[in-house]
């Protein structure tokens, strides 16, 4: 874990349900990693899927007890109370990006996009800054070219992860096969290797955070948040909903996509 993040020492009634139902979760999960080439989709029987890991999950239960296996499930998915804006600012104030007060740290999430990163490059190259892009492996399996393009002009690549879910979903092996295949993928591609790992939605779990740790990649979230996502998103929108997550203040970390 992340030498700021500190553990929390107590779940309400209501936190505690929802991690529950989290393990019901964890028993659709599949265990094996991808090995599909690289920008192509490969048939799944979803039957083998759900089968096994609802069998290990069943076995754990008969001899955890409800008891055990509620605390294994709150503490597997105890990390993702930093999805919380003011919660995660308070805890773990690195982990949210507050840093040097003169400093802002700008990123960019679910790219390389051929139809949106090449006009953040521009628009970045226009005012010479530097952002960090935290890219899933298929985007940049489909466009290695626009990943080379940002590594050249000198922006941070990162690690996003292959499939777009939430972390407290998959299994700690399921995650660490996610994140280093896009880890190398980014290698190999542009010859930088990552330092930075941001998980689908800011949401994290034990095993999240033992992968990246165990991979070399220093987690990371945001003190705000443009929503420039959303199809009604403007410029004047982007910079009022930032507030939602508190407000790009000198020392923060703004994320945005692209």
């Amino acid at each position: 874990m992340l030498a700021d993040q500190r553990t929390p020492g107590h779940v309400g009634g209501a936190a505690t349900r929802a991690v529950r139902a989290t393990l019901a979760a964890l028993a659709a999960v599949d265990h094996t990693a991808q090995t599909e080439p690289a920008g192509h989709t490969a048939a799944v029987d979803h039957t083998a899927r759900v089968r096994q890991p609802a069998l290990a999950a069943a076995h754990y239960a008969s001899w955890m007890g409800p008891a055990a296996l509620s605390a294994a499930a709150v503490a597997y998915a105890g990390p993702a109370v930093t999805c919380w804006p003011a919660l995660r600012t308070r805890l773990a104030p690195a982990l949210a990006g507050v840093g040097r007060a003169d400093h802002v740290a700008l990123t960019f999430d679910d790219g390389p996009d051929p139809a949106s990163t090449p006009r953040f490059l521009e628009a970045l190259a226009a005012t010479d800054t530097q952002a960090t892009f935290f890219l899933l492996g298929p985007m940049l399996a489909r466009s290695p070219a626009l990943g080379r393009e940002l590594a050249a002009a000198g922006h941070e690549l990162a690690v996003h992860g292959w499939e777009h879910r939430y972390s407290i979903v998959r299994t700690p092996s399921a995650l660490y096969d996610d994140l280093a295949r896009t880890r190398d993928l980014v290698e190999d591609v542009t010859g930088v290797r990552p330092r930075f790992y941001r998980p689908p939605c800011g949401v994290l779990s034990t095993g999240a955070l033992a992968a990246a740790r165990r991979l070399g990649l220093r987690t990371v979230l945001w003190t705000a948040w443009g929503r420039d996502w959303r199809a009604s998103a403007t410029p004047a929108s982007s910079a009022t909903n930032r507030s939602t997550d508190g407000c790009c203040d000198p020392g923060g970390r703004m994320r945005c996509s692209g």
